[in-house]
């Protein structure tokens, strides 16, 4: 079961391997859980507890960072399938184009916004069909715009996690390039000491 940690033992390559695949199997499945409750403060949290005791390596940071940037490609790819969907499925289902409506729009903002602003020109196409038709476009509608709703609390979700990993990741890359080279000139200047003294 992982730990959560990475030992402070220096640990032989293959050790060192599995920690890694257990921090980051780890991370993983808490950024599952978060995608389950749509709150990102579980994954905030686990992250800023590895730095406090002991940095995560910064690739495997930007690992996860580039999970998350897939996933949010996924996310805007899931709206502009739903904007598709729609307009075909109500031009066939009640021959009318809402390209026009939604042209220059963003996917999300149109989605967000179906049934306020699409619905009623759907309603005035079809003046005379049956309630159920009515009713079927309706709930047609709905369910396309609940589905937008939560891609897009997802998309904000990723977005904000990616930035804040990339941020962290950063920062440690450079206190870690800050440590090398203090280490590397304070072992410059031990040398020169030494050869000072032959």
């Amino acid at each position: 079961m992982p730990t959560g940690k990475l030992p402070n033992l220096d640990p032989s390559p293959s050790q060192a391997q599995r920690d890694y695949n257990a921090l980051r199997m780890e991370a993983l499945m808490i950024l599952e859980r978060c995608l389950s409750d749509e709150n990102s403060a579980a994954f905030e949290r686990f992250i800023e507890a590895q730095i406090a005791q002991e940095a995560p390596p910064v690739p495997l940071m930007r690992e996860i960072a580039e999970d998350l940037h897939q996933r949010l490609q996924s996310c805007r790819q899931r709206l502009f399938d739903l904007r598709e969907s729609i307009l075909h499925d109500l031009k066939t289902l009640v021959r009318i184009d809402l390209n026009s409506l939604c042209a220059g729009q963003d996917p999300e903002y149109w989605l967000l916004h179906l049934l306020d602003e699409c619905y009623p020109a759907v309603e005035s196409h079809i003046p005379h069909a049956p309630v159920e038709i009515k009713l079927e476009v309706f709930d047609l509608m709905g369910r396309t715009q609940e589905a937008a709703a939560i891609a897009v609390r997802q998309q904000i979700m990723f977005e904000h996690l990616y930035d804040a990993l990339m941020d962290w990741a950063l920062a440690l890359g450079i206190v870690s390039a800050r440590t090398a080279w203090r280490a590397a000139l304070s072992e410059h200047f031990v040398q020169n000491i030494w050869i000072n003294r032959l």
